[in-house]
């Protein structure tokens, strides 16, 4: 398994624990707080717990690295391959399902002409992504 096909690791308290740990260790030397959900996380852990001078840095990453060995979860690969990534949706989802596009914002000062219906009083209303015809 390679980190960007799999994220078993999440489910593990005790590498959970430790990565929280690192990216709070981080987080307080760097100002970086590399996130759960990044594809990349492994790098961003290894390169910044490489610069860093704290020991204790070190040693809580150490101890994930032998943690997920042991756990054998994942492989750590030597550089990030963007081959191995899943291609990124190019429309917007909402509970699975698309979500078309909103419209392009006016400028203040202009005025978007209104469709106008003779002797219709419905009203279009946008609820959780879905466009709804009211009556």
């Amino acid at each position: 398994m390679s980190a960007s096909n799999t994220q078993s690791w999440l489910m593990n308290y005790e590498i959970l624990r430790l990565v929280n740990q690192c990216r709070r260790l981080m987080d307080a030397e760097f100002g970086e707080k590399p996130l759960l959900s990044d594809r990349a996380i492994w790098q961003s852990l290894g390169e910044l717990a490489g610069r860093s001078r704290s020991r204790g840095t070190q040693r809580v990453y150490a101890e994930l690295r032998l943690a997920l060995l042991k756990a054998d979860d994942i492989d750590w690969p030597a550089s990030h391959d963007p081959a191995n990534d899943e291609p990124v949706p190019s429309q917007r989802m909402y509970r699975g399902r698309p979500v078309s596009k909103p419209a392009p914002a006016a400028d203040a000062g202009e005025v978007l002409p209104q469709p106008v219906r003779a002797g219709s009083t419905r009203k279009t209303i946008t609820y959780r992504g879905q466009t709804i015809e009211v009556a």
